[in-house]
């Protein structure tokens, strides 16, 4: 057998494999998070979410709801900060993205059992 006609074959069960793999995968929802990116969005959002009051009236004066904060949780991008204070074992994370085509950076304070949105900020919008 040619080596051209073994090649083909090997593409071939490798597409099929493939294509049948992810049709199993997708329907048991499976998630790949393998990225610092996504490890850290997954942990926030497995985790009891509360909210500060400044970063609830920030929401509730800009018409952002809970739904908004967790489609942003699903695909906004992380950036990890610096701890506040040596004694805190929480970790701090700016997370930015676009909520109803606005552009929005919120500060997330995840500790061991919840995870706290301290504080929201929308970009400066020209109007």
């Amino acid at each position: 057998m040619g080596l051209l006609k073994r090649f083909s074959y090997y593409s071939v069960g490798l597409i099929f494999g493939g294509a049948i793999s992810l049709f199993f995968l997708k329907k048991k929802n499976m998630q790949f998070d393998y990225f610092p990116n996504d490890r850290i969005l997954k942990s926030i959002r497995v985790k009891d979410r509360s909210y500060s009051d400044d970063a609830f009236a920030y929401m509730s004066l800009n018409k952002i709801d809970t739904a908004d904060i967790s489609s942003l949780l699903m695909d906004g991008d992380a950036e990890f900060l610096r701890n506040m204070s040596l004694q805190d074992t929480c970790k701090y994370y700016n997370i930015s993205g676009q909520i109803k085509e606005r552009n929005i950076t919120i500060l997330i304070k995840r500790c061991d059992s919840f995870a706290r949105i301290e504080h929201l900020e929308l970009e400066n919008e020209n109007r």
